[in-house]
């Protein structure tokens, strides 16, 4: 399968199960205030298995902060399964809290699938032109860069620019690993695809000017870290990689 189409599949079978979700969760809450008494269980243990369901799907597919949510309403479940609790219309508030949430990521999800298939369109074409098939960054062999962005952007928000530095450098380190030992450095793939959503988020806050572009750049390769296409990895990190140089400083440690 290829990234766009493992993406779009993701999207539709967390939306299909949020629905399914939501409809426990009415009846749920129905039953609880019609009969408080009633051994509610099989609703319980049913929708545990949903959110458990979308919270594999979601570390597999790298969307953190949907595992995130579903992990915490997962075990708030738990809780009433053990008997540690019984849920009442607080808690039935707060699943469906976390079900909206949910839902708004994947909103967004959405229309960054869309810009996916246009950016896959353009490294395809120029993937094919290269004559080894395969589009690499160049490194420096002994010594890491990080850059120094432009102060002028970050005067609302000067912790940024720690935080992609800090990105740059991982980055450098999970590029060297794929290029000089063939491997699929996963845990690195975690590191920057957490810090690549904080960042974002925090660039989507800021409305810091340029920085727009990076900040979608990253969230790209958030999701290309689900492919192990490596020259589809490569360019998403060789797109964040120039556009960073776009808005910075290049100096060597």
């Amino acid at each position: 399968m290829t990234l766009v189409s493992d993406v779009e599949e993701f999207l539709q079978s967390t939306d299909d199960k949020l629905g399914r979700i939501h409809d426990l969760l009415s009846q749920l809450e129905h039953w609880i205030a019609q009969y408080p008494h009633r051994d509610h269980s099989c609703l319980i243990e049913e929708l545990f298995r949903e959110f458990h369901n979308i919270k594999s799907m979601a570390a597999f597919s790298g969307y953190p902060e949907i595992e995130e949510i579903s992990h915490s309403l997962e075990t708030l479940l738990g809780l009433d399964r053990t008997g540690q609790i019984s849920l009442k219309e607080r808690e039935i508030d707060l699943l469906c809290e976390g079900v909206s949430i949910m839902r708004s990521i994947l909103d967004d999800e959405e229309s960054i699938a869309t810009s996916i298939k246009t950016y896959l369109h353009i490294v395809d074409g120029y993937a094919h032109t290269s004559t080894a098939g395969l589009i690499t960054i160049p490194l420096p062999p002994d010594n890491r860069k990080e850059w120094v962005l432009s102060r002028a952007l970050f005067r609302r928000a000067p912790e940024l620019e720690k935080k992609a530095a800090e990105y740059y450098l991982l980055m450098y380190d999970m590029v060297r690993d794929v290029q000089e030992k063939g491997l699929y450095p996963h845990r690195l793939i975690e590191e920057i695809a957490a810090l690549c959503h904080i960042l974002h988020s925090e660039l989507e806050t800021e409305a810091v000017g340029d920085l727009t572009d990076a900040g979608f750049s990253m969230r790209l390769y958030l999701l290309c870290r689900t492919s192990l296409h490596r020259s589809i990895l490569m360019e998403a990190l060789d797109l964040t990689d120039g556009m960073l140089q776009k808005i910075s400083t290049p100096s060597n440690i």
